[in-house]
């Protein structure tokens, strides 16, 4: 098992995390709705399935922590894109339900472990959890407006040199 310590491997894995466990990301009212239909890496420039759920690396800082070793924090935004902007407070309450739904999810585990695909390594974190849930508007590349909500994690890992 390695401690995670790249920030673009593990977005690409909180991706994966999120496509592969979509079904079971609902919102709340009994209405058994997924959160989104789509989870994707990187910024979108075009979306054609609403909801859209996009994984961005955001940063990743280190410091020392003792005299072999540093302290990585990851930093990883999930944007839930979830219409054209609309006057209604549902369209708002919507994007609200969804981006908690995924935060839901992630507290369940905190470690987020995961086998990397290419080296068939276990990889893990030593501790995730959500530091900021907001709802920013989005200008879309052809000057649209799309309503979304975004979830920051933070993922706390360590490497040994």
């Amino acid at each position: 098992m390695a401690l995670e310590t790249k920030l673009r491997r593990m977005a690409k894995h909180i991706e994966r995390y999120l496509e592969a466990g979509k079904a079971g990301i609902s919102i709340e009212g009994g209405t058994g709705q997924q959160a989104f239909a789509v989870c994707k890496y990187g910024e979108p420039k075009v979306i054609s399935t609403w909801p859209y759920c996009a994984v961005q690396p955001f940063d990743m800082t280190r410091s020392r922590k003792g005299t072999r070793k540093n302290e990585l924090v990851f930093t990883i935004d999930i944007i839930i894109y979830h219409g054209l902007v609309a006057d209604t407070l549902l369209i708002q309450e919507g994007t609200h339900q969804r981006i908690e739904a995924v935060d839901d999810w992630f507290m369940r585990d905190r470690k987020w472990n995961f086998v990397d695909t290419d080296d068939s390594t276990l990889h893990k974190i030593i501790d995730g959890f959500a530091v900021l849930l907001d709802h920013p508007v989005v200008i879309a590349p052809d000057q649209e407006l799309w309503s979304s909500s975004r979830l920051r994690l933070r993922g706390v890992s360590e490497e040994v040199f």
